[in-house]
């Protein structure tokens, strides 16, 4: 891992580009938002802030580019870790980092090497241990950036960066922006292993992710749902719920089926799932699809 100069400022790079104003050999690219972790030993606090807002979209088979993207403050060295949740890995297969920074420094995230598949993994950031910054990276099919960038082309800060097979995406502009425009189109899709759309359909940009019920007693059928921000499951209840995903008995552990905050799931009586996606976000990557939910940290076994 390569470790540049930046006096006065311990920066660790994560994803997007250096924003550090007022400080030679850095340059401002954005707002920073700040998260304080206490340090141990009575040190003072150690904070950390988001260079550059945004999801690292890459083309599946492709490697991004060395990045920097989120700053850590600290008046002592600071042990990192970087983990990478989802299929996505480090470009080396790796799928974790550890190193110790100390004021000054400005740590290089290493080049990250996108899943094989359609999938959306996180960069967990931990400074001293304690979780500080998920970000999300999502894997896009061969040709999804190049279309992103001709959908999005009329979004003001939708893309903020984009190079050969990979972007930088402000994932609110593009929410707000889809909705200010009254574009709640989204894509139909027939059954959960089709890729191909059925047609159009009618789905807000923003969430809850939402699962309806097309039968009278989806607990009697083994079903479960992941509550919006809860990790416990609850039992399926018809007609509708707010959703991260849907489990069954049947599907067994390590299966679930996770359901975007722009996107409604259909479960019918025979076990078949139709999905809509709101088309703009849908862009980005977020799709319903099938998971390891013990790997992302839900619940890995059904009720």
């Amino acid at each position: 891992m390569q470790i540049a100069r930046c006096s006065g400022v311990v920066v660790a790079s994560l994803l997007g580009f250096q924003a550090i104003t007022g400080i030679m050999g850095c340059s401002e690219v954005g707002g920073p938002t700040t998260d304080a972790v206490p340090l141990e030993g009575g040190h003072a606090e150690a904070s950390v802030e988001r260079a550059l807002e945004g999801t690292l979209l890459i083309e599946v088979g492709h490697t991004s580019p060395e990045m920097d993207g989120f700053l850590v403050r600290a008046d002592r060295e600071v042990s990192l870790e970087l983990t990478i949740e989802g299929r996505s890995t480090f470009a080396d297969g790796s799928t974790s980092r550890s190193l110790v920074a100390g004021p000054g420094d400005v740590v290089r995230l290493p080049a990250i090497l996108a899943a094989d598949t359609v999938d959306e993994s996180f960069v967990i950031g931990k400074v001293d241990g304690a979780e500080v910054d998920r970000q999300r990276i999502a894997t896009l099919p061969e040709g999804g950036v190049e279309e992103l960038k001709n959908s999005f082309k009329e979004m003001s800060g939708a893309v903020l960066h984009a190079g050969e097979a990979f972007a930088i995406v402000d994932e609110d502009a593009v929410a707000s922006q889809a909705s200010a425009i009254g574009s709640p189109a989204g894509i139909l899709y027939a059954g959960e292993d089709d890729i191909i759309p059925l047609g159009l359909c009618v789905r807000e940009a923003w969430g809850p992710g939402k699962v309806v019920w097309d039968f009278a007693n989806p607990q009697a059928s083994g079903y479960s749902s992941k509550p919006e921000n809860a990790w416990n499951l609850v039992w399926a209840s018809a007609p509708q719920q707010d959703t991260d995903g849907i489990y069954r008995s049947g599907w067994g552990c390590g299966q679930a089926f996770k359901i975007p905050d722009s996107c409604t799931a259909t479960v019918a009586a025979n076990g078949t799932i139709s999905y809509c996606c709101n088309w703009a976000m849908q862009q980005l990557g977020h799709v319903c699809q099938w998971v390891n939910p013990g790997a992302i940290g839900w619940p890995n076994c059904p009720l």
